[in-house]
């Protein structure tokens, strides 16, 4: 486990803009994701589509850590846009 830690440390160890540090989920004051932690990686990868979520679960465990920290990278760059084009305006 510490190895699968120390690869994807973007989703188990690296404190991201606008996460809070002490649980590593975005802290938007709604407690969403304290609530449903992990289900909402797997309905985001599986494209919000509730019928797509055994294929998810049926992935093998270093492909659904792959996509899921290809996602919070994908994520944190469209975050960097939006604020940089509303910096431009």
């Amino acid at each position: 486990m510490v190895e699968v830690t120390r690869r994807f440390t973007n989703l188990f160890g690296q404190a991201l803009e606008g996460v809070d540090e002490g649980d590593g989920r975005p802290d938007l004051g709604t407690g969403f994701t304290e609530r449903y932690g992990w289900i909402v990686v797997v309905d985001r990868l599986a494209g919000n589509d509730v019928l797509k979520w055994d294929a998810v679960f049926e992935l093998p465990a270093i492909e659904f850590l792959n996509y899921a920290s290809y996602q919070v990278e994908k994520s944190k760059h469209e975050a960097f846009e939006v604020k940089r084009q509303s910096k431009l305006r």
